[in-house]
C-alpha cells in the first residue's frame, strides 16, 4: 500500500499546485485588466492635456494678433495727435 499513498500524496501535491496556479492566474489576469484600465485614464488625460494644450496656444496666438493690433491702431492715434499738434503751430 506505500505505492498506493505515494500516488495519492502525488496527486494531492498536483491538485494543489493546479490550484494555486489557476489562483494565480486569476489574480494576474486581475491585474492585466487594473493595468488597461488605468492607461486607458492615462491615455485620455493626456489626450485632454493636449487638446487644452492646443487651446491655449490659439488664445495666445489671438491674444498676440490683438496687442498687435491695439499697438498698430495707437501709433496711428499717436501720428494723428502730431498732426494735429503741427497744424496747430
Amino acid at each position: 500500500m506505500p505505492e498506493q499513498e505515494n500516488t495519492e500524496e502525488v496527486a494531492d501535491e498536483v491538485r494543489k499546485l493546479a490550484e494555486r496556479t489557476t489562483n494565480a492566474t486569476k489574480e494576474i489576469a486581475g491585474m492585466i485588466q487594473q493595468i488597461q484600465e488605468d492607461t486607458k485614464i492615462v491615455v485620455n488625460s493626456i489626450n485632454t492635456g493636449n487638446e487644452e494644450v492646443q487651446a491655449g496656444r490659439e488664445l495666445a496666438e489671438q491674444a498676440g494678433e490683438a496687442i498687435k493690433n491695439i499697438v498698430i491702431t495707437a501709433n496711428m492715434v499717436v501720428d494723428e495727435i502730431n498732426q494735429v499738434a503741427t497744424a496747430s503751430e
